[in-house]
């Protein structure tokens, strides 16, 4: 058998998005995020992270609830599980290689979430600092408000694995979202 190394299918296949890695219609823009390491964090000592539904930035790292005593850290992927563990405590993680880091944003980007789950993404439920762990199409996606850009803006996480057929379902979303408009 010859030496080839594997290596991961393209979350934007060609086919798929041809104009390139990525989508940018009328009202909403859907990309993949930049590469961060990610850690789980499960029963950490350190008092003061984010509660149920929420995420929030310590000393550079972004911590995203997850479920009650577990967490998602994301900050620089040098070093970063020996760090979460050091500064929180419990047990971490690297799963890093695992996830895709997608963004939504634009004034359509809630309309088109809407058509992915079952959450409200209004500003009134899903405010700037809210985060959660829903299924969208069937697909495991965390998901967390940012601070609007031109219009709402979403980070969201999803199983490598899965990444390409989150990314199909988002292009479908979207573009029946923007058409309705």
């Amino acid at each position: 058998m010859a030496d080839r190394p594997i290596l991961p299918r393209p979350v934007f296949p060609a086919d798929l998005f041809p104009e390139g890695a990525g989508l940018a219609l009328p009202g909403v823009r859907f990309a993949e995020g930049s590469a961060r390491g990610l850690v789980h964090l499960a029963r950490p000592r350190e008092a003061g992270l984010p509660g149920p539904w929420r995420w929030a930035e310590h000393d550079g790292l972004v911590l995203i609830a997850l479920a009650p005593g577990q967490w998602l850290v994301e900050g620089p992927e040098a070093g970063l599980e020996t760090e979460a563990a050091s500064r929180f405590g419990g047990f971490a993680t690297d799963v890093t290689d695992g996830y895709v880091p997608f963004r939504l944003s634009g004034p359509l980007a809630p309309a088109v979430l809407a058509r992915l789950s079952s959450l409200d993404y209004g500003d009134e439920v899903f405010s700037v600092g809210a985060a959660a762990r829903t299924p969208m199409m069937q697909i495991g996606v965390v998901i967390r408000r940012l601070a609007d850009e031109d219009g709402p803006a979403f980070a969201m996480e999803t199983p490598r694995s899965t990444a390409r057929d989150f990314a199909h379902d988002v292009r479908a979303a979207t573009i029946s979202a923007v058409s309705r408009e």
